[in-house]
């Protein structure tokens, strides 16, 4: 028998609504993130908030999650670069899951990190030289056993 492993993350860990919805209200802002990976083992970062961080934040984001938690980047626009992502690789280590892109990644020479490629549905092929990653339709959040059946 074979298992399929699927990873399940949100986009970042400060949604609005969460401050009041998710987080406790004592919690200091700084502490969000390992908060969160209490609760889940993986999120998605989206690329303003990972390429605007410096490698020290990296590095913070890293010693503020447990050993098991991964981060995937976000780069939704195609612009980071070979050096962007072996920063975000030091810095995250084997916490860093991998790339999640919505087009081809031209020129990217980091091999040591997994290129994922959003795809419009479950069905559809696997492009060559990239790891699936599916965006579940906004419709189905709300709706845990439709999202459940799309999947």
């Amino acid at each position: 028998m074979s298992t399929v492993c699927l990873d399940i993350v949100t986009t970042g860990w400060e949604l609005p609504g969460w401050e009041r919805g998710f987080y406790p209200e004592d919690l200091p802002a700084d502490w969000r993130l390992t908060y969160f990976a209490n609760e889940f083992h993986a999120i998605l970062v989206p690329r303003e908030r990972w390429m605007g961080a410096d490698e020290s934040l990296l590095c913070a984001w890293h010693e503020d999650v447990h050993e098991d938690f991964r981060f995937f980047l976000a780069d939704g626009g195609g612009g980071s670069t070979s050096a962007d992502l072996e920063s975000a690789r030091r810095a995250l280590g084997g916490k860093l899951a991998g790339l999640v892109i919505d087009e081809e990644a031209r020129g990217l020479e980091c091999r040591a990190i997994p290129l994922y490629r959003l795809l419009p549905e479950p069905t559809a092929g696997l492009p060559v030289d990239f790891l699936p990653a599916w965006r579940i339709p906004p419709a189905l959040i709300g709706d845990l056993r439709a999202a459940r059946a799309w999947l």
